[in-house]
């Protein structure tokens, strides 16, 4: 009876052990494990940390953060370059849209001095057929008819569209019926245009 009583001392002690320093320091530390992660504090990185730092621990203990940040620098270099390359890509893209512009508003400035121009021509063309029509509606309309027939039929045209009517029947009745008529329907044909 005393071999049993003396076990269930030794167990008791055990037990009195277990639950006493134990079960609470277990649930000492899970509680503070908890609080620090809620807080923001990686603990499992701090106790590495700490470790590192302990001269018989560091050899046991590595030093991922070296690696990690070997590796983490390394992929942001590579990312520095990726965007430095998309950089001068899009700078390379802009430097050719701007001489495109810039050709084009050189096509555009010059296609506004041509149309500047042509509306220059044209004036003084409407101007000269207005002067030419002014006296061939003067002239003596055999004479006119003789003119008209030598002339280019354009020219010709445009001057018999620019005088009057009395003038332009009198000058076509003055001519051979075949340039008559050939300048008659080429003026209805222009009309209809």
């Amino acid at each position: 009876m005393a071999s049993v009583h003396e076990e269930t001392k030794k167990t008791n002690k055990f037990q009195w052990f277990f639950f006493v320093i134990v079960v609470p320091v277990i649930f000492a530390i899970t509680i503070i494990l908890i609080i620090l992660t809620i807080v923001g504090v990686n603990p499992f990185e701090k106790m590495q940390e700490i470790g590192s730092k302990v001269p018989i621990i560091s050899s046991l203990v590595s030093e991922p953060d070296d690696e990690e940040q070997r590796l983490e620098v390394s992929q942001l270099e590579a990312s520095i370059r990726n965007q430095e390359a998309i950089i001068n890509d899009l700078e390379s893209m802009i430097q050719s849209k701007d001489n495109e512009l810039e050709q084009l508003q050189e096509q555009i400035h010059l296609l506004e001095e041509q149309l500047q121009q042509r509306d220059e021509n044209n004036v003084s063309h409407e101007e000269m057929i207005k002067s030419l029509s002014a006296s061939f509606t003067e002239m003596d309309a055999a004479i006119a008819a003789n003119i008209l027939i030598e002339m280019d039929q354009a020219i010709a045209l445009d001057i018999l569209e620019a005088v009057q009517n009395d003038a332009r029947g009198n000058i076509l009745s003055a001519m051979e019926p075949e340039k008559a008529a050939t300048l008659s329907t080429a003026l209805v044909r222009r009309a209809a245009n």
